[in-house]
């Protein structure tokens, strides 16, 4: 997909792919997202370690497949991330700030494809996943 040649102007789509970078600690991948942070074309920010934090604390927040407390786990995880130690900035500089609606949004049409492909209720774990998803996409 990256292309070091000036002349390849082709545009594959509009929408860039998303890749996701998981290692385990001690494992050089924190040096290895800096390293990549320094290129103009990749993103890489501070992981804000939301499955981790969040994980335990699922359960508190209710039925997810319920609007109310889906909107309230969004809310949570979006303050969380603004708040993270290392700001996420966008491409200007400035601190990215998330709107709720359109993380909802693409969280909530996230959740139900996967739903009608496992013809099920999903996991609590799955709303949490969909929502990170939906904020990797910012």
């Amino acid at each position: 997909v990256l292309s070091n040649d000036p002349e390849d102007s082709s545009d594959i789509s509009k929408k860039k792919p998303v890749f996701f970078m998981i290692g385990s600690q001690r494992s050089g991948s924190n040096w290895l997202r800096t390293m990549l942070d320094q290129r103009e074309d990749l993103v890489g920010p501070h992981p804000p370690h939301v499955m981790r934090e969040f994980m335990p604390l699922i359960s508190k927040f209710g039925d997810l497949s319920q609007d109310e407390n889906f909107n309230v786990l969004v809310d949570h995880v979006c303050t969380f991330v603004e708040r993270n130690q290392v700001p996420w900035n966008d491409k200007y500089g400035q601190p990215i700030i998330f709107c709720r609606q359109t993380v909802c949004d693409q969280a909530k049409a996230s959740c139900e494809r996967v739903k009608n492909q496992e013809q099920g209720e999903l996991d609590n774990e799955l709303y949490l996943l969909s929502i990170f998803d939906s904020l990797m996409d910012f």
